[in-house]
C-alpha cells in the first residue's frame, strides 16, 4: 500500500488555491471598479459639456436679442417709438428664444422706458440696480451677465443680462436688459441628472455667487460659494478632468466634473458623492462578491478548482459585455449622434441618433469617411481642420460644419472631437454630433437683422464699419485697390420737403433698389 499523504502537505495546496483565487478575484473587482468609474467619469465630461453648450446657447441668444433691440430703436427716447420697437423685436424672437424670459429698456434716470413684461407697473425705478450702476459708470458696451434677483416688474427669479445704451455723443442713455428664467436653469439642471443616481449639479457665476442648482442646494442661490477651479478657460470651452473635490456647501467629496465657458463668465459642476458612489457599487456588486465567497467555500475540493477558475472567467467576460452593452445603450439613447473614428476618420461605431441627424441608419455609414457628405465648399477646411487638430495634441476640437443628407437636404452640425490615445499613441477619436440647423438660422436671421436697414433692405451703418474695416485689411494685405463710392440724393431734402416723409421714404427706397441692381454680387 501506497503511504497515505500528509493531509498538512494537502492542505498547505488547499490555502494555496484558495488564496491564489482570492486574489484573482480581487484584482478583477478591482478592474471592474475602475471600468466603472471610467465610464461614470466619461459621461460626467459628456453631460457637463452638453449642459454647459446648451446653457451658452441661451446666454448667447440673450445677447444677440439686446443687440437687435438696440439695432431696432437706436438712440431714440420716445416711449412710444421705443414700444413699437420692443413690440417689433418680441414678435420676431417668440417661439426661437424659450429661455428668455422678458425684456426691457431703462432710461438713463432709472425709469422704464418699455417692457414685454404685461401689466407691468411703469412706475418702478431701477437706479439702484448693481448692473444699472455699473452700466452707468462703465463706458464698455460688452453685455454684462449678473446675479440671481427677483424681477421687480414679473416677480421671478431671474440672472440678468444687460448692455450698456449710448446717446449720440457716446453718453450713457440707459441700460437694455433681458431676463433668463432661473428656475427653467433648475429644471434643466434636473433634467441632465436623471441618468445619475443622487448627482448634483451647480451653475455658478465667475465671481463664485450660485445662480442655478439641483434641489437640494437651491436654497443657497445668491450666495457666494468657495468651490474650487481646477482649469481656466481658453479659446475652447473648457471641460477639466473628473476629480474628487470637497463641495463647501455640504462637506462632502464629490466626484466631479466642471465645464468653464469661454463666451460668457459661468461655469458648472456637476459632482457624485463619493460616498454614494460607494453605496451604489456595493448595491450592484454584492451579489458578486457572495457568489465569489461561495466559489471560495467550493474552492476547498481541490476537485472543483479548474471548474471554479473557468467560472469567474465567464463571470468577467459577461460583466465585460454587459458594461459595453450598457454603453451602448446610453449611447443609443442620447440625442446626439456618438462616433468612434479611425485616426484617419473613417466611422468605426455609429450610434443610432445618425438616423435624425445625418438621415442615414448606422450600418450604412460604418466604414465611410467623416468627410464623405460635407459642402463642398467646406470640405477642405474641414480636412485641413482635422490634419491640424491630429498635429497638435490637443485633447478636444469642435468645428461646424454643413452636411448634405442622402434626400439633398442640408444640415449645419455641430461635432466635438476628442482624442482616444492608449500608451501615449492616438488610436482614434470620439465625435459627439448635434443637429444645430435651427440654432444656426436663427443665429442667421437675428445678424441680417442687426446688420440691415429697416427701411433700404441694405446694410446699415453697424455693416458698413464692419465690412470697409475687412475689406481695407484684404486689399492691405493682397495689395490690390478698394473703391469706395459716396452717392449724393441731389435735392433729396427740398424733395422730401415739398411731398412728405412717406414720399421721402419711397424715394430712398427706389434709390436703394438701384443701387442693388447696379452692383456686383461681391460689393458691399
Amino acid at each position: 500500500m501506497h503511504e497515505p499523504r500528509n493531509p498538512r502537505h494537502i492542505l498547505i495546496v488547499m490555502l494555496g488555491g484558495i488564496l491564489a483565487v482570492a486574489a484573482l478575484a480581487l484584482w478583477a473587482e478591482h478592474s471592474s471598479k475602475s471600468a466603472h468609474l471610467q465610464g461614470l467619469d466619461e459621461a460626467l465630461r459628456q453631460s457637463v459639456l452638453s449642459l454647459g453648450n446648451n446653457i451658452s446657447d441661451s446666454i448667447e441668444i440673450a445677447d444677440l436679442a439686446l443687440l437687435a433691440v438696440e439695432a431696432e430703436i437706436g438712440d431714440s427716447d420716445d416711449i412710444a417709438a421705443v414700444k413699437d420697437g420692443l413690440d417689433v423685436i418680441s414678435k420676431r424672437l417668440s417661439g426661437h428664444a424659450r429661455d428668455l424670459r422678458n425684456l426691457h429698456v431703462i432710461a438713463r434716470d432709472g425709469r422704464v422706458l418699455a417692457t414685454t413684461v404685461p401689466n407691468a407697473d411703469m412706475n418702478k425705478r431701477f437706479s439702484d440696480r448693481a448692473y444699472f450702476q455699473f452700466h452707468a459708470a462703465n463706458p464698455s458696451e460688452t453685455p454684462l451677465l449678473g446675479l440671481p434677483i427677483v424681477s421687480r416688474l414679473s416677480g421671478e427669479r431671474i440672472v440678468t443680462i444687460t448692455k450698456r445704451r449710448n446717446d449720440r455723443t457716446g453718453g450713457f442713455a440707459g441700460v437694455l436688459v433681458a431676463h433668463l428664467s432661473i428656475d427653467r436653469f433648475n429644471s434643466l439642471l434636473e433634467r441632465y441628472l436623471n441618468a445619475f443616481g443622487g448627482a448634483s449639479a451647480l451653475l455658478v457665476h465667475q465671481d463664485g455667487t450660485l445662480l442655478a442648482a439641483t434641489a437640494e442646494f437651491s436654497g443657497l442661490i445668491g450666495e457666494k460659494l468657495a468651490l474650487p477651479t481646477p482649469l481656466s478657460a481658453t479659446s475652447e470651452d473648457a471641460v477639466s478632468d473628473v476629480t474628487p473635490i470637497v463641495w463647501p456647501l455640504d462637506g462632502k467629496l464629490h466626484r466631479t466634473a466642471i465645464f468653464i465657458s469661454d463666451h460668457a463668465p459661468f461655469s458648472i459642476h456637476i459632482g457624485i458623492p463619493q460616498q454614494r458612489i460607494a453605496q451604489q457599487w456595493v448595491a450592484k456588486s454584492w451579489h458578486r462578491w457572495g457568489l465569489g465567497f461561495a466559489m471560495l467555500v467550493v474552492a476547498v475540493v481541490l476537485s472543483l478548482r479548474w471548474y471554479r477558475q473557468a467560472k469567474l472567467h465567464r463571470a468577467s467576460l459577461v460583466t465585460l459585455r454587459q458594461r459595453e452593452q450598457e454603453l451602448q445603450l446610453l449611447a443609443d439613447a442620447s440625442g446626439d449622434l456618438i462616433e468612434r473614428l479611425s485616426v484617419d476618420g473613417v466611422r468605426e461605431y455609429v450610434s443610432a441618433a445618425a438616423i435624425d441627424v445625418l438621415g442615414s441608419p448606422p450600418a450604412d455609414l460604418v466604414g465611410t469617411g467623416v468627410f464623405d457628405h460635407l459642402c463642398k465648399e467646406e470640405r477642405h477646411a474641414t480636412i485641413e481642420k482635422f490634419v491640424e487638430f491630429k498635429r497638435d495634441g490637443s485633447e478636444i476640437n469642435r468645428v461646424v460644419t454643413r452636411y448634405i443628407r442622402p434626400d439633398g437636404s442640408e444640415a449645419w452640425l455641430e461635432t466635438t472631437l476628442t482624442r482616444l490615445q492608449a500608451k501615449g499613441m492616438l488610436r482614434g477619436f470620439v465625435a459627439i454630433t448635434r443637429d444645430v440647423t435651427r440654432r444656426k438660422l436663427r443665429h442667421d436671421e437675428l445678424d441680417a437683422l442687426a446688420n440691415t436697414d429697416t427701411l433700404t433692405g441694405l446694410a446699415n451703418r453697424r455693416a458698413f464699419d464692419s465690412g470697409l474695416a475687412a475689406r481695407l485689411e484684404a486689399a492691405r494685405h493682397a495689395g490690390a485697390p478698394l473703391s469706395l463710392l459716396m452717392i449724393d440724393v441731389d435735392r433729396f431734402k427740398l424733395y422730401n420737403d415739398t411731398y412728405g416723409h412717406a414720399s421721402g421714404d419711397q424715394c430712398l427706397k427706389a434709390v436703394a433698389t438701384a443701387i442693388r441692381s447696379s452692383v456686383r454680387r461681391d460689393d458691399l
